[in-house]
Parts: structure tokens; C-alpha cells; sequence
């Protein structure tokens, strides 16, 4: 068994736990207001910059070129642009919390950044059928540059990107030990997403 397949059978669990999570469930069902969209378009950005900014400069993923291609961060900065009207909201504590947990992974065991890489990567394969349902939820056009980049931008070219990330994934020499801890990883990447989809919506709690 490949690594990218020890990796989806290893989250399966908690990727089914996600999808029902009162977050994942007002997206798909496009009920999502504006505020707690961008307030997870927020911690999502929080995550992708501090996940891109080591594998663009940690050595271990030197000759690794398409990883180090992957800009997510600048595609919800994009987003979060086209929402500047709204109130700016914080990075939530868990998200905080792992993103310097990013670094010290960085520092100590890069391998490991292969694990988040790959659940972040693999949600955006399903990040797809989102596009439609959060555009009529918040109003707007299912287009570049209004606010859903980060579902829609390069669509058309997703499936077989994401054939390519699992090819160059399964190609990389790694250690038994270093084979679990990057599933260790992934694992911990869901269940603080998990975590994060599990609060109440943002949109809720300003209406009380």
C-alpha cells in the first residue's frame, strides 16, 4: 500500500466525522452566512501560510518542486478581500495552537509537514462541490474573484493536480518510523479540523 492510500485509510474515520459537523453540513447544504464563512476562510488561511511558508524553505522538500508550487494561502487572501466589508475576525485558539506546532514540526521532523499537506490537498478535491452551494448561501457569482477561490480556482485542472500530488507522494523514501509519523500527523491535522467544524457558527452566535 502506498503512502497517499495508508494516509486516506488512516483519516477515513475522522473525514466521515467532519462531514457531519454542523460547519461542513451548512456549506454543503449552502445555509452558511457570510460571517462564519469568512471566519473560517480566516483560520484556513492561518493554516496555509504557516504549512506553505516551511515547505518553501525547509531543505527536506528541496527537490520536491510541485509541493513547494502550492500557494493556497494567497488564494484565500484573495477571498478574504473580496469580503473586507465584514468584521475582521481572530484566529481561533486550536488554530494558533497548531500552526506554531507547524513550525516546530519544521524544525525537527519536516517529513511530518506530509501529513497535513495531504488532508489539505485532499479537501480540495471535495472543496469542489462546495463552489455552488456557498455562492447561493452568501449571494454571490460562482466566478474568480468573488470570494469562492478557494473551491473553484483551477477546477478544471484539480483531478489530475491532485493524481500528480499522490504520485510524487508515493515516491518519497521514507523510514517506518517516519511512515508513522506522518500518519500520526494527518490524523492530528483532522481532528483539529475537526475541532475547528465543530463550533457553533459564527453567524449564529452574533444573533443571540
Amino acid at each position: 500500500m502506498t503512502l497517499p492510500d495508508r494516509l486516506r485509510a488512516g483519516i477515513a474515520q475522522r473525514h466521515t466525522a467532519i462531514e457531519k459537523t454542523p460547519l461542513a453540513t451548512a456549506m454543503l447544504e449552502g445555509t452558511i452566512d457570510r460571517e462564519t464563512y469568512v471566519w473560517w476562510l480566516t483560520q484556513m488561511q492561518a493554516i496555509h501560510t504557516a504549512l506553505e511558508s516551511e515547505i518553501k524553505t525547509n531543505a527536506f522538500f528541496e527537490l520536491m518542486p510541485l509541493f513547494r508550487q502550492i500557494n493556497r494561502a494567497e488564494t484565500v487572501r484573495t477571498d478574504l478581500k473580496f469580503f473586507s466589508d465584514s468584521p475582521s475576525p481572530t484566529c481561533e485558539p486550536v488554530i494558533e495552537q497548531f500552526a506554531n506546532t507547524i513550525q516546530e514540526w519544521s524544525a525537527q521532523s519536516p517529513w511530518k509537514l506530509l501529513g497535513i499537506l495531504y488532508v489539505l490537498e485532499g479537501s480540495r478535491m471535495g472543496s469542489l462541490v462546495l463552489a455552488k452551494p456557498i455562492a447561493r448561501a452568501l449571494g454571490v457569482a460562482m466566478a474568480p474573484g468573488h470570494g469562492l477561490d478557494y473551491h473553484i480556482d483551477q477546477a478544471a485542472q484539480r483531478p489530475r493536480h491532485w493524481q500528480m500530488f499522490r504520485g510524487q507522494l508515493a515516491e518519497i523514501p521514507v523510514t517506518p518510523e517516519q511512515l508513522a509519523d506522518i500518519q500520526e500527523v494527518a490524523n492530528e491535522t483532522m481532528a483539529c479540523l475537526c475541532e475547528l467544524y465543530s463550533q457553533p457558527l459564527v453567524g449564529q452566535l452574533m444573533a443571540i
